[in-house]
């Protein structure tokens, strides 16, 4: 009955805690006290139903049941939300094939989901690709996770402070030992500290690298309570902070003390460069000790083939920053502000960016950034007003301008995408694009990719697209592309377009793959290319799909 009202209710929100006290007086209605074993903490939402149904422990059936009808009549749900036969989701592939699938899955080590029963303040975890390593944070300490090779897991401390974020970035040359290949950047409220990533094997293709190991160094500067809750670092070993203040930081840091400079220090690079000269007075708004910027910047990326910095307001306002051709510059290019109407235009309102990614220059000439926002929509920019010279030749030009080419509203598939519940991960990496929803106790994954047989066949001018979905449990924290020989061909073999159509590639390379980071545990998904969809259809029995076969090869 509840479940039923909600998905035929209007788009208001309902608070989760009388949600799982429905769900509670259910269950007590229906099965008695609870039996059920408790599940780890960090599945947080079944935790909390299974809490709320322990917490009636010896309430009559009729009782529960009493209360259920009860709260179910309240104002909060049948009062002041008004019915409407509109319907939200309604998923029926009715046949048809679907592209990305679900193919495995990791659960966290039990060390780590141990360790999460004793949280006090904080978790948070990501992936780092490059290394084959989940990393999670327990307020204090930092957990490494090789999810390609079991082996034990490696740990940091922090004796003091609650690890606010964690970042992997290459090391500037020159200053460490030529072991030391990644620098991890561990930020706490006090202090920002480098720590040295090295591995018990060298490099080499094929093999394990085996045990990572964290070297300490005495690369630690204060962080003025200035929690850095975004930490990028480019190819040429420097490092971008976004602190919570909303302000843009660099961390500098060098083999030693010069006369007038400290080893390591963090630069305020939101401004002008007489920006330490004017009262802060002028730079912020509001009163007291905590004080915010006017339109505090959200969100920072880094293109590293063409050394440019991008930053993301509250107010949806893009900047441009450029490097220099040797990635040791900073200038200022061009601010976007028109991102609003843009979305506007396609009945985008109140839209939030949420990720923004680098297009390859592998990928296109023209398109060189692209934004995803929190309704699914796609804004591809360019940072030229001219493309790259030639197709076999993608040679560097820089930055001169930031304009916005073009926006795509989200791919509905056989009705799957709930434009009520806002996206809340998105990811992009060369033509394909994956974003999050929030189901209950699953996310929907939906991506789109390019359609390289009806591009070919139709009109080149126009985009076509074909998509799919899957759903995985869990909360999706993290998402990254699985490296592979596609990638890695990509820059032996520089032709504009090549890697993205399938139809070239689909017998060279494997399935491109990508990895989901949820609460519960890591998920690999697959973008199924033509020759598998073909492989299914064949092997399905069902005389039904003939149909379906003739219309997948005849677009």
């Amino acid at each position: 009955m509840a479940a039923s009202y909600v998905r035929c209710s209007d788009p208001k929100p309902v608070d989760p805690n009388v949600m799982y006290q429905l769900y509670s007086y259910y269950k007590q209605a229906t099965e008695g006290d609870q039996y059920r074993e408790a599940p780890w903490k960090i599945n947080v939402e079944s935790y909390a139903k299974w809490n709320a149904w322990k917490s009636l422990k010896g309430m009559r059936k009729d009782q529960a049941m009493t209360k259920y009808v009860e709260l179910l009549n309240q104002d909060l749900l049948l009062g002041e939300r008004k019915r409407t036969s509109q319907t939200t989701i309604n998923v029926d592939n009715s046949g048809k094939w679907n592209y990305l699938v679900a193919e495995s899955f990791k659960n966290l080590p039990d060390f780590i989901l141990q360790r999460y029963d004793s949280l006090m303040v904080s978790s948070f975890m990501g992936i780092f690709p490059e290394i084959n390593h989940v990393w999670m944070t327990i307020d204090n300490q930092l957990y490494l996770w090789n999810y390609e090779v079991q082996e034990p897991i490696c740990t940091h401390e922090d004796p003091d402070q609650v690890i606010i974020h964690v970042s992997l970035v290459k090391p500037l040359p020159g200053i460490f030992l030529e072991q030391i290949e990644y620098l991890l950047v561990i930020a706490t409220p006090l202090e920002i500290t480098l720590l040295g990533i090295a591995f018990e094997e060298k490099k080499k293709a094929g093999r394990p690298r085996g045990k990572v190991k964290i070297f300490r160094t005495d690369l630690a500067c204060h962080a003025d309570s200035v929690n850095m809750s975004s930490i990028i670092g480019t190819d040429q070993g420097r490092i971008f902070m976004r602190g919570n203040d909303g302000q843009l930081f660099e961390l500098v840091y060098q083999g030693d003390d010069g006369w007038l400079t400290r080893k390591i220090r963090k630069l305020n690079k939101s401004g002008s460069s007489l920006a330490v000269f004017i009262p802060s007075i002028f730079n912020w708004a509001g009163s007291g000790k905590k004080k915010l910027m006017l339109d505090p910047i959200k969100l920072i990326a880094f293109d590293n083939d063409r050394n440019a910095l991008y930053t993301v307001t509250k107010n949806n306002y893009i900047e441009l920053i450029y490097l220099g051709p040797d990635g040791k510059g900073f200038t200022r290019i061009a601010k976007y502000k028109d991102l609003n109407n843009d979305l506007n235009k396609i009945n985008a309102f109140d839209d939030q960016i949420i990720a923004l990614y680098p297009v390859s220059p592998m990928e296109s000439r023209s398109l060189h950034m692209v934004v995803i926002t929190s309704s699914g929509v796609r804004a591809y920019f360019s940072t030229n007003d001219y493309s790259y010279a030639t197709t076999t030749n993608p040679k560097f030009i820089e930055p001169k301008t930031l304009k916005c080419l073009f926006a795509i509203p989200p791919s509905n598939i056989a009705g799957a995408v709930n434009q009520r519940i806002k996206v809340h991960q998105g990811y992009y990496s060369n033509g394909i694009t994956i974003t999050s929803q929030a189901l209950e106790d699953i996310d929907r994954i939906l991506m789109s990719a390019p359609h390289a047989g009806a591009i070919v066949q139709g009109d080149r001018k126009y985009l076509v697209e074909y998509a799919g979905y899957c759903e995985v449990e869990g909360r999706t924290w993290a998402i990254e592309e699985v490296p592979s020989d596609l990638l890695s061909s990509m820059k032996k073999k520089p032709v504009v377009g090549y890697h993205l159509n399938e139809l070239a590639t689909q017998f060279e390379f494997e399935p491109r793959k990508f990895y989901l980071l949820t609460n519960g545990g890591l998920h690999t998904i697959v973008k199924y290319r033509p020759i598998d969809i073909l492989y299914q259809l064949l092997s399905s029995q069902s005389p039904s799909n003939l149909r379906v076969f003739q219309d997948f090869f005849s677009k």
